[in-house]
């Protein structure tokens, strides 16, 4: 998703401005917080599981790495995601 540079200038204190069309859409860090809040529930589920052999459930070292994930994955798909055929219509 790109919107055009209409027109770029500077203005008399020396500031440089420019001026793009307005593009409608989610807010990239309401989407990546959501890739947070995903990643975070998923991890859970699996944490939940314990260790078959000592019992032991490792919250912590399955949900961090869990949560970043959902939040890279989040943030690249408000970022780096196309229009699908549903939004395009």
């Amino acid at each position: 998703m790109s919107a055009p540079v209409h027109d770029v200038g500077q203005l008399p204190d020396g500031r440089v401005f420019y001026a793009m069309k307005f593009v409608e859409g989610p807010r990239l860090v309401a989407i990546a917080i959501f890739g947070l809040a995903i990643g975070l529930v998923l991890a859970y589920l699996v944490a939940m599981s314990p260790d078959p052999k000592t019992g032991e459930h490792y919250y912590a070292q399955i949900m961090i790495p869990g949560a970043i994930v959902g939040l890279l994955v989040g943030y690249a798909t408000a970022r780096y995601g196309g229009k699908t055929a549903a939004s395009a219509a």
